[in-house]
């Protein structure tokens, strides 16, 4: 009989060993929630900017959270030391200054109990400015080239030019590019100053800006805060590791000049 109860017990101990390594069990590493982040940080430092409860905005930070692709609220979001508020799933820092985040790294700091404790790096482009315009005398066609020169901004990515009629700033008729090579100077192509899409160019004045990022930006959640949107969606992730993916960037908005578009005489 004991011969029988010491077989049983060994059989046991195999089934249960091979059950704990074969490959259709699940490691409990593959059990932890994964999360997805989504956001852009926003300055502009320009007399033109977004108002939210009629406050200017300099500075805002966007995020959206999921967790196995669900919205998550409850979690505790920062941007170095600025606390971001949670509404409707989405968590947000808005001030007036445009000089609340310097040329630096900071950390998106998430917290949500057990569950989440990460540690994003973002980075922050320097502040930079607009040079030279051309033409000079700020007049032209539509047809003539229009050209800005502007100083490097430290830390950046890339650079977007962006062009809009001074009365539709910030409801996304306008137009923009990114720069394709790393330099400080680029030409709008005429299409910039035909947005209708008519024969002749929409005449008046144009804002025209200069943006530089670093990271990959949220294009959606960036636009509300941007005078003009950015071109598209840029493709990657900032971060990842195991279970957790980021897709966050910063935008810096220098100080837009401008050009008049007019249909001149023959």
């Amino acid at each position: 009989m004991s011969f029988i109860v010491v077989l049983l017990s060994l059989w046991l101990l195999v089934t249960l060993n091979f059950g704990c390594n074969s490959s259709g069990t699940v490691d409990p590493a593959d059990l932890r929630p994964f999360h997805r982040i989504s956001g852009a940080a926003v300055t502009v430092c320009d007399p033109v900017r977004d108002t939210l409860n009629d406050e200017p905005v300099g500075t805002a930070a966007i995020v959206r959270l999921t967790r196995n692709e669900q919205p998550l609220d409850g979690a505790s979001v920062r941007l170095g030391a600025m606390v971001l508020e949670e509404a409707d799933s989405t968590y947000r820092f808005v001030d007036s200054s445009c000089t609340v985040f310097s040329a630096a790294q900071y950390y998106l700091i998430l917290e949500e109990g057990i569950r989440l404790d990460a540690q994003v790096p973002i980075q922050f482009a320097d502040t930079f400015r607009v040079e030279i315009t051309q033409p000079a005398n700020r007049i032209s066609n539509g047809n003539q080239t229009v050209s800005l020169t502007w100083t490097g901004s430290a830390r950046s990515e890339g650079y977007v030019m962006a062009a809009v009629l001074k009365d539709s700033v910030r409801t996304g008729f306008g137009y923009s590019s990114y720069v394709t090579s790393q330099t400080t100077f680029a030409s709008f192509p005429t299409e910039a100053f035909y947005q209708s899409g008519r024969q002749q160019p929409d005449t008046g004045w144009y804002y025209l800006y200069v943006y530089s990022f670093a990271g990959i930006p949220d294009s959606a959640l960036a636009e509300p805060y941007l005078p003009m949107s950015l071109p598209s969606q840029l493709p990657g992730l900032s971060y990842q590791v195991r279970d957790l993916e980021a897709r966050f960037g910063t935008v810096r908005v220098a100080r837009h000049d401008s050009v008049q578009v007019v249909l001149l005489s023959q």
